[in-house]
């Protein structure tokens, strides 16, 4: 089904495939089984128990997602707005991506095993509420102002360093080695930009002003989230 009106709302329920789009009106879609692809200006958009790939875009509008599903492991989920929150509920597709302007972001529900997850924002919070055994990885960009607030033990992992120049050969009267500082065992917060390796307990919360980019793992790391926030905080919420 293909519906397109300006002033006026849409709602659509029951069947395989919805494509819609409206100018100054709200979408509602209930139950579609194959397919959504909805734009919006002006409007929010609310999907709610349907299966399938999914595109939702808006423009001055929020969006709402409950229970959806994938039909196949193909199938991606894509969440745009330009202005307007994002509250997505029981996603359980594992290519994700979910992007606003001026919004927040909330995600609430498991992750797939093997999923990749990408959240950003210009301008709002970042909001995951997901099960206490969640396993991700984690890659955050964050601005010098923003936090990372995790309930989650994460182990925080530095940028890759690179390859130091080649050695010079020995001299003939070697010089004595200098004295080296016994490694230091790792530390709870606040990070340091060099330190190799540093344990997070919960709750804490991860001061950015000195690192512009998070890398930190969870578990086994069975999914791959990646989040930008120029201007906003990353909560990270046991369910």
């Amino acid at each position: 089904m293909h519906v397109q009106t300006r002033d006026g709302d849409i709602n659509i329920s029951d069947i395989a495939v919805a494509v819609a789009g409206t100018q100054n009106g709200d979408i509602s879609i209930e139950r579609v089984s194959q397919a959504v692809e909805v734009g919006s200006v002006g409007g929010s958009v609310s999907i709610k128990d349907s299966t399938g790939r999914a595109s939702v875009t808006t423009i001055g509008g929020g969006i709402e997602v409950v229970n959806l599903r994938p039909s196949a492991t193909a199938d991606r989920f894509e969440a745009i707005s330009v202005s307007g929150d994002l509250n997505l509920e029981g996603v359980s597709h594992s290519q994700f991506n979910a992007r606003t302007v001026t919004g927040d972001v909330y995600l609430t529900g498991s992750l797939a095993a093997g999923g990749r997850y990408g959240f950003k924002t210009m301008s709002g919070d970042i909001t995951l509420t997901l099960p206490g055994d969640s396993s991700f990885n984690l890659s955050a960009k964050v601005s010098r102002d923003g936090e990372i607030i995790s309930d989650f033990p994460l182990t925080l992992i530095p940028d890759a360093i690179p390859p130091s120049a080649p050695t010079p050969p020995a001299p003939k009267s070697p010089a004595p080695a200098p004295a080296v500082a016994p490694h230091a065992s790792p530390i709870i917060v606040k990070v340091a930009p060099r330190m190799s390796k540093v344990i997070v307990t919960t709750p804490v919360t991860v001061a950015a002003h000195t690192l512009r980019r998070v890398n930190a793992i969870c578990g086994a790391g069975d999914a791959n989230i990646q989040v930008a926030s120029f201007s906003g905080t990353l909560h990270l919420v046991k369910n």
